[in-house]
């Protein structure tokens, strides 16, 4: 089934890109880069990975 108006999913997978790119760096400037996984990151970006 595809979504009900043009680009939805490519809007959807850009906004997705934002919150784990905002996500990212808010960990980075609180724990720096050792302190920062891509599982840290996920859960503050309210994703899940894969």
């Amino acid at each position: 089934m595809s979504d009900a108006r043009p680009g939805g999913k490519a809007e959807q997978k850009q906004r997705s890109h934002e919150t784990i790119l905002e996500s990212a760096a808010r960990l980075l400037r609180e724990r720096g880069i050792s302190g920062a996984s891509v599982a840290d990151v996920m859960k503050g970006a309210g994703l899940t990975v894969g």
